[in-house]
């Protein structure tokens, strides 16, 4: 499937997907483009959140 990044920001994450051991704050900045189409390959889910 194809999705639409529309936002890059860990503060932009609900806060059930913040996860400072994993480094997933609200400082987390993803390396990916606002606007920008990506594919998605799989999705995976654990603990009630999605990845």
């Amino acid at each position: 499937m194809k999705i639409r990044c529309i936002a890059n920001k860990g503060t932009e994450l609900p806060e059930n997907y913040l996860n400072p051991p994993l480094d997933i704050t609200t400082e987390t900045e993803f390396k990916l483009i606002v606007g920008k189409e990506y594919i998605v390959y799989a999705i995976s889910q654990w603990q009630g959140n999605l990845s």
